[in-house]
């Protein structure tokens, strides 16, 4: 069966990131098997534009506060003249609302938990319990902690693995060239690089302090922060006292993949994650990674054969295994093509979304069993 499909996402207007990517290649995987994708967002938000560009269909909510009756009522509206047969949240201020709208129509609600957002409160036992009625997230540790809670529904999470292209789009040698020279890196120079919302989750500081440690040993390399946030000018005060011009800030690119291809390796410094979507695209690019030991980085990357785990909150570490890596080259190459399979093998999008139509059917007819409906 084919079902109509709500995608609920109540992030900021500024927000980009993995979740809203996830959402957004999750609709266009299923829509692709023949399911219909509708989205909810805020006005003149990132997130609605990226829809609009997809030529999907978006209405945009207010979204206000947890007791935003008058966006309840919208979102019940948008499930009656759509026929709205599951509803997938992406924040906890979704559950709230779309899920109240869910409720009151009749129709089941998942969450979608890129990160831990959840903890052992009896607030969170009352909005879990009696507004969804199945969790969905990307790495198992997220669904180990939760069902540590003594309160949490047995059988309520399933994990389903991130989904990547594992064909990427490759750029040119002559628009790598001018990438390059755009941002006046030296031939000799190898480019680490880093994506991110530029915030205290992403550890961009430490990665910055590793800079300053590459700096005074005159490594010739050079670093390149993507993304935007509310850390930008913290971050650009710290690179301005150290004196430092081997790190670049680079802001939003919409065309990552220049990037991913022009860089030698690829380090993730984030203090806590799910499944980094990011370390999944740099090895598409077989860019080798090195990321901090955080969630989902431990189901991706096995230590020494496909990347390098280090610890979270050391600059010295991320120096010191760079340094490792980049003087040998065997080892460049062994973890490039490694990663590559590692991909392949685990995240590709025909695997999520073959488990995902699956994951939704039984969620769909789970729901009508135990609310009596008719199939």
């Amino acid at each position: 069966m084919k079902y109509n499909i709500l995608f609920s996402n109540a992030t900021k207007t500024s927000s980009w990131g993995g979740g809203e990517k996830w959402m957004l290649h999750a609709a266009k995987n299923v829509e692709n098997t023949g399911h219909h994708c509708f989205f909810i967002c805020r006005k003149n938000s990132i997130f609605q534009q990226k829809v609009q560009a997809e030529e999907l269909p978006c209405t945009t909510i207010p979204f206000c506060n947890s007791i935003d009756i008058w966006s309840v009522l919208q979102i019940y509206r948008i499930i009656r003249q759509n026929n709205i047969h599951i509803i997938i949240c992406s924040t906890n201020l979704d559950i709230k609302l779309a899920g109240l709208a869910g409720r009151m129509a009749g129709i089941p609600v998942i969450s979608r938990q890129g990160l831990a957002l959840i903890s052992n409160k009896f607030k969170y036992k009352i909005l879990i319990k009696y507004f969804t009625d199945s969790i969905i997230t990307n790495t198992f540790s997220i669904k180990q902690q939760y069902e540590s809670y003594p309160w949490f529904p047995k059988n309520h999470i399933q994990v389903i693995y991130n989904g990547v292209n594992i064909h990427p789009p490759l750029f040119p040698e002559k628009t790598i060239r001018q990438l390059r020279e755009n941002y006046h890196i030296q031939p000799d120079e190898k480019i680490i690089l880093s994506c991110g919302r530029l915030n205290h989750q992403k550890g961009f500081s430490f990665l910055i302090e590793a800079a300053k440690l590459a700096a005074q040993s005159q490594q010739k390399w050079k670093f390149i922060i993507l993304g935007e946030g509310n850390q930008r000018k913290l971050l650009e005060t710290q690179i301005h006292n150290n004196r430092l011009s081997n790190i670049i800030l680079a802001g939003h690119q919409e065309e990552t993949g220049k990037f991913y291809q022009m860089a030698d390796i690829f380090v993730l410094s984030s203090l806590f994650e799910g499944t980094p979507n990011v370390i999944l695209e740099a090895m598409t690019y077989r860019l080798p990674v090195i990321a901090t030991a955080v969630n989902g980085v431990k189901e991706i990357i096995e230590h020494g054969k496909n990347g390098y785990i280090i610890p979270a909150q050391n600059a010295p570490a991320i120096y010191q295994q760079l340094k490792q890596i980049l003087s040998d080259t065997t080892t460049l190459n062994q973890l490039k093509e490694a990663g590559y399979e590692t991909v392949k093998i685990k995240f590709s999008w025909e695997r999520f979304t073959s488990e995902f139509n699956d994951y939704l059917w039984n969620v769909i007819n789970n729901y009508e069993k135990n609310h009596h409906k008719d199939s």
